[in-house]
């Protein structure tokens, strides 16, 4: 994928924030189209990519979850590397966006908040018993 910063731009996103730490090189940014916004981070040497409603920004969503909603996945504790991060987002920008835009937020994101709840219980499946 051509530079993250390069993509996003020329799908109507514009950094928003960024922030950076000398603690183990994490760094974050925040783009937005006015609908959505997508976070870039490297924690701890993980990279994620998060995305959230622009006006609904304390619930921010995985890549891999969006991903699992999108292609109907069933195992939702497998994570996702850098590459299966870039390429997700490379390939299904136009529909993640859509994803965002209301009415249809409200539905997706109890479709995403059922999801991580089913996430978690793949992950612990020993939690509740």
């Amino acid at each position: 994928m051509e530079n993250i910063n390069t993509f996003l731009n020329t799908h109507n996103f514009e950094l928003i924030e960024q922030k950076s730490s000398t603690n183990f090189g994490d760094q974050s940014k925040v783009f937005s189209d006015n609908n959505m916004c997508i976070r870039i981070s490297t924690i701890r040497s993980v990279f994620t990519i998060d995305a959230c409603n622009f006006e609904d920004n304390d619930n921010w969503f995985d890549l891999a979850l969006l991903k699992a909603l999108l292609y109907n996945e069933k195992q939702l504790n497998k994570p996702l590397n850098k590459t299966d991060y870039l390429t997700f987002l490379e390939n299904e920008i136009d529909v993640i966006k859509k994803l965002f835009v209301l009415p249809n937020y409200s539905l997706i994101k109890l479709k995403l908040h059922e999801l991580e709840k089913l996430r978690v219980k793949q992950m612990f499946p020993n939690l509740n018993r």
